[in-house]
């Protein structure tokens, strides 16, 4: 082995002491590979082998983990490539929001197998390795990403332009020609208004000497389309010209073509969005009377209009200043939401312009119903975590062992709990008649939606406690304060919350029945709130069968569905809580709440099978409660359990959790949470 330093010295000791504790012919093999592993990767690299080859011993056993050990040269060969390429998943939350950022209809940003944009989403590689420096592919990624936002932006999916290219005769032969046409349309488009990316788009066009030559020469052939007032019609009036013609080399962050998908897309929204503005603008005439007042007129007769269009873009800016897209009913401009807004710039994209039919609306349309293509919180959280789930979904577990995780560990299914009709539901309700009066009005309070703000300079009362503070400065001669006033401010409640309810079989009994009842008062007080909630429960017997069970998904009501769900909730096996948190927290993180609330109803510590249990269930559990507490999610404990003031804060922190020994309590906790967050 070569001489290490002392830091090194102390990786290489712990590694074998830990393949020696899981097998000693791991360790046994893995140290007759460590010279050449040494030589070929540094430390991070030894150790990132040894992640995958006690992955291989957990899913496969002891023969695929010395076969890992025997194909270290392949590792690391693919080692040193994924060091400087990167997965799209680190970069899609950056990409969808720097996109927004450029303005035009928001796009989603997906792996896929192709490169390509359908109007709605842009479909990027899951990886990326092209280039040698990792900087270099990651602003590939953001390349290749506005490339296809311009495609939108700048119309090369217009309605008009798209069923033009594919009534062409000899199609396959035209396509690949129209997308080098309007590469240059494109690329002298972002030239003109992102001049910074355009030389990041020179630099990594990943094209030779005779490739840049022979582009130029095209573009000079072509010159027609940089000039600024070009689009597609004039892309597709030079097809025929360059039919046969030798075509430039394609450049890294240019895609792919698919003119059928997009025209599907497209016909499905420009009808949607045709009536969905219609209903729009009607409610904006119904909701600002005071446009007729000012001199708009009739509001049945009035003319909508809109300004700031530019034939060439399409649109300026959506915000305010000078050219910015602007709605005017009569010569009045009302406040338009940005929903409305966007609506426009969406319709604008589509067809080029806005045309006159879709701003007649009597003050009496209504529209009709139409498929709304926006997810809701319960649609976001279908896409993020998917619900109904045919097969398992895989999640890591953290083993403090070995300082890392088990990768794709946990196999989790989801299912519905089965409805029991019964009384239970109006049964609880009766035996707690008198005490749910009083939670209703602790939830009603914040219903109303107002908190007192104390020590402001004006108010409409005031504050007395800031003015005996400021007499007492007064008299030892210090300056008095202004802030001696308090008002009432409407506030803004923005909650979610999800209950995460045991339902193990050490909650077999008066347990089962106290978190039940619980859910009954829960759910009558929640539901005088407007905020989503959503109620699951979890069990589970070794980490190849982790269960989630649906009682209520934020998007449903409180039905008598649900109601007999709660009543269906029995005890099952054991308590994996690490791979319940992740999946559960991906609900809440899919939401666009302002504060989102994990609360767990447990009756102790986790425990399953496997060694699941004692300071490996809870290590596992608090890197949970880390992971979605990263994610924007608050994560509380309520429990039955007198013995958890001895773990708890370990796991979810000091004041993250609380011990109840009645269920009437249970409500207020929930209040207090809500309370904490909200003012």
């Amino acid at each position: 082995m070569p001489e290490l330093d002392p830091a090194a010295q102390r990786h290489v000791d712990q590694w074998l002491q830990i393949l020696q504790r899981d097998h000693p012919d791991l360790q046994a093999h893995f140290s007759g590979r460590l010279d050449r592993a040494l030589a070929l990767l540094e430390i991070e690299g030894v150790d990132a082998w040894m992640t995958a080859i006690l992955d291989r011993y957990d899913k496969r056993g002891l023969g695929a983990a010395i076969e890992a050990i025997a194909n270290l040269d392949a590792f690391a060969e693919d080692y040193r490539a994924r060091q400087s390429g990167v997965r799209l998943e680190e970069l899609e939350p950056f990409l969808e929001k720097y996109l927004t950022g450029l303005g035009g209809r928001p796009l989603r940003v997906m792996n896929g197998e192709h490169v390509f944009t359908d109007t709605e989403s842009i479909y990027l590689p899951a990886f990326l390795n092209v280039f040698d420096r990792r900087s270099d592919n990651e602003t590939l990624y953001k390349l290749t990403a506005v490339y296809h936002w311009a495609q939108n932006r700048y119309g090369g999916w217009r309605l008009d332009a798209l069923e033009r290219l594919l009534q062409l005769p000899g199609l396959p032969r035209a396509l690949p020609v129209f997308a080098a046409l309007e590469s240059l349309r494109l690329e002298a488009r972002l030239a003109l208004y992102f001049p910074g990316l355009h030389r990041e788009l020179r630099r990594l066009d990943n094209l030779d000497e005779d490739g840049r030559a022979r582009y130029l020469a095209w573009s000079e052939d072509n010159r027609l389309l940089l000039q600024a007032g070009a689009g597609p019609m004039d892309s597709m009036d030079r097809i025929s010209g360059n039919l046969g013609k030798p075509l430039p080399a394609r450049k890294a962050y240019h895609g792919e073509y698919f003119p059928e998908t997009v025209l599907e897309k497209l016909r499905e929204r420009v009808k949607q969005e045709k009536d969905k503005l219609q209903q729009s603008l009607a409610r904006l005439g119904r909701e600002q009377p005071g446009l007729v007042i000012a001199g708009a007129g009739d509001p049945d007769n009035a003319q909508w209009t809109v300004s700031g269009v530019d034939p060439g873009v399409g649109f300026n800016s959506v915000n305010q200043g000078p050219g910015a897209l602007t709605l005017l009913f009569g010569d009045q401009e009302p406040v338009a939401d940005d929903e409305v807004k966007q609506l426009l710039v969406s319709i604008i994209q589509d067809l080029g312009r806005l045309p006159e039919d879709y701003l007649q609306v009597s003050g009496g349309y209504s529209g009709y119903p139409h498929t709304d293509t926006d997810s809701g919180p319960g649609e976001a959280g279908k896409a993020a975590a998917g619900y109904d789930l045919q097969n398992p979904v895989y999640y890591p577990e953290w083993d403090y062992t070995r300082q890392r995780y088990r990768n794709e560990f946990c196999a989790l299914t989801e299912v519905d709990v089965a409805p029991v009709e019964d009384n239970f539901y109006t049964g609880t309700l009766e035996k707690y008649r008198f005490h749910l009066q009083s939670v209703r009005r602790s939830f009603e309070t914040m219903a109303e939606g107002y908190e007192q703000r104390k020590r402001q300079t004006f108010g409409d009362e005031i504050d007395f406690d800031a003015l005996v503070e400021a007499s007492a400065d007064r008299r030892q001669g210090l300056e008095m304060s202004e802030n001696l006033y308090s008002c009432f401010h409407r506030s803004r409640r923005d909650v979610a919350v999800m209950f995460m309810v045991d339902m193990s079989g050490s909650t077999r009994g008066w347990v089962n029945l106290v978190e039940r009842e619980a859910l009954v008062l829960l759910c009558e007080a929640l539901e005088m709130l407007s905020d989503p909630y959503a109620i699951y429960g979890f069990s589970g017997r070794t980490h190849k069968r982790c269960e989630i069970y649906r009682v209520k998904k934020f998007e449903e009501a409180c039905t008598a569905l649900v109601r007999a769900r709660i009543s269906g909730i029995k005890p099952r096996t054991y308590t994996r809580m690490g791979v319940a948190i992740r999946h559960l927290g991906k609900y809440l993180q899919a939401l666009k709440a302002r504060s989102r609330l994990l609360i767990t109803l447990s009756d102790g510590k986790p425990e399953d099978y496997g060694g699941y249990r004692g300071r490996y269930g809870m290590e596992d559990t608090r890197q949970a409660i880390a992971e979605v507490r990263a994610g924007g999610v608050y994560p509380f404990c309520i429990t039955i359990d007198n013995e958890a003031r001895e773990y708890l804060p370990y796991m979810y922190g000091s004041a993250n959790y609380t011990v109840i020994d009645d269920v009437r309590k249970l409500p207020y906790k929930v209040s207090d949470i809500y309370r904490r967050l909200t003012t």
